[in-house]
């Protein structure tokens, strides 16, 4: 049995969307046969691990939800919406029905083993990944929009700045720290002179990001979690960790042309813009960047291995497998950075390797 967020209920997306909780519009993500979006158990690693690495598994459940944080899967309600806002619909969350399912599987004199991942959605990451991707694109669109002008020999430029939260102008490298990248549309009204005059903007924000205020809670549900099914009886209690996601591209060019035809851009700057070459860029584009989401990366992780030591011979935490980008899906938004297919086969061989242990 299964409980968590995206990672464990496979969100698998296959075509981009401009808008994250639009999962359902033209089957953009993949569903179950419990028709789901963004829920899909059998391609899930906890579903890879029982079809194709242990025969021996007779019931499968899988209750996570994509989206779901640490406090969700102790204590979701049925009007719990997940990310691509399927109601929960359930009485009860999906700890108790994990305790039940357990509960069930020693009745029968059977083993029961339990994987779970979380701990990312009790804090803000998504929002400041969604940031981060569209300043690289915002990025892209700029050095076309300027190529393109260029070759037209038109009298317009297209700078990029970026902000604090404060509004204070910054260096690249340090609006992951939260705030804002803009590109600036600008014409120049008398050509072969320096005065120039603003024709449009296009802004994003990079929030701040809020983990060191909830290590706390994650450590404190990770250990509630665990130590409830272990109590249930679990035979083995596995809780995966998280895989470093700066190796992942995005197909950027063609999710920029579905950003442009599906959103309400200023007539100047969609005027502006010419086709953008369907390339793939890092996920995570600049350098500091990846040092940063690396570092915050090891703090959820540690925030969960704290709820488990010492080592419990029931319970283990599991590292995740290095991915490299042919593991992990390259579709904006809701797509990037969770496993593809090949993911979640890497995924299993890791939970295969926990349950041996």
């Amino acid at each position: 049995m299964a409980t968590g967020d995206s990672v464990t209920s496979a969100h698998i997306q296959a075509k981009h969307h401009h808008e994250p909780k639009k999962c359902a519009v033209n089957q953009n993500t993949q569903a179950d046969q419990r028709g789901l979006p963004g829920n899909d158990m059998t391609s899930s690693y906890a579903g890879r691990y029982v079809t194709a690495l242990n025969q021996d598994v007779v019931e499968y459940y899988n209750f996570a939800r994509t989206g779901m944080g640490t406090g969700d899967i102790l204590g979701a309600a049925a009007t719990y919406p997940d990310a691509c806002e399927n109601l929960w619909s359930r009485t009860s969350p999906p700890i108790a029905l994990a305790e039940a399912a357990v509960a069930k599987a020693k009745q029968d004199r059977r083993k029961a083993y339990f994987v779970t991942t979380g701990g990312i959605n009790n804090t803000n990451w998504t929002q400041v990944a969604q940031g981060i991707a569209m300043c690289g694109m915002a990025e892209l669109m700029r050095t076309e929009m300027v190529k393109y002008f260029i070759r037209n020999n038109l009298p317009l430029n297209a700078v990029m700045r970026w902000y604090d939260t404060t509004g204070k102008q910054i260096g690249r490298d340090d609006v992951i720290k939260g705030g804002a990248c803009q590109v600036v549309l600008q014409e120049n009204v008398n050509a072969g002179n320096e005065k120039e005059v603003t024709v449009d903007r296009l802004r994003f924000v990079v929030p701040a990001f809020d983990g060191p205020a909830n290590y706390a809670k994650i450590t404190a549900d990770a250990n509630a979690i665990t130590t409830r099914m272990v109590r249930a009886g679990a035979d083995k209690v596995v809780w995966m960790g998280y895989y470093d996601i700066t190796p992942a591209k995005v197909a950027l060019g063609s999710f920029a042309q579905t950003y442009v035809q599906n959103t309400k851009l200023p007539d100047t700057v969609k005027g502006a813009l010419p086709n953008i070459p369907d390339v793939e860029v890092d996920l995570v584009t600049q350098p500091a960047w990846k040092t940063q989401v690396q570092t915050w990366t090891k703090d959820v992780n540690n925030a969960i291995r704290a709820s488990i030591l010492p080592a419990d011979p029931i319970v283990r935490f599991q590292p995740a497998p290095a991915l490299t980008s042919d593991k992990i899906q390259k579709k904006l938004i809701g797509g990037c950075p969770h496993p593809n297919l090949p993911g979640h086969d890497e995924l299993a061989k890791a939970l295969d390797a926990a349950i041996k242990a």
